[in-house]
């Protein structure tokens, strides 16, 4: 599999949890309840490689205060992912 921070920017069709990219898919997870603390969100992502399926954990998802945008993190690098109805981009995020 190709690094993710390589392959992560860009557009994903979306069918349900699953967001189906170009190089890789991710997966839209619930953490379990019991596993759910102040320090960690209720949701995270994983990174199917391809051809193979395996997952991998890329980053607890965090939400924003604007509806259908959501924040990630994976190498030290903020990443936002926007989250349509059919379709979902994700791109890095701005300094502010």
């Amino acid at each position: 599999m190709a690094k993710v921070e390589q392959t992560l920017v860009g557009s994903y069709q979306r069918h349900g949890t699953l967001l189906k990219g170009r190089h890789i898919d991710l997966l839209i997870a619930n953490r379990a309840a019991a596993k759910q603390s102040q320090n960690k969100t209720s949701q995270f992502m994983l990174a199917i490689s391809k051809p193979m399926g395996l997952r991998t954990y890329l980053s607890s998802i965090y939400e924003t205060r604007t509806p259908g945008f959501y924040e990630i993190e994976h190498g030290g690098h903020r990443y936002v992912v926007e989250l349509g109805q059919t379709q979902a981009h994700i791109h890095p995020k701005k300094s502010s």
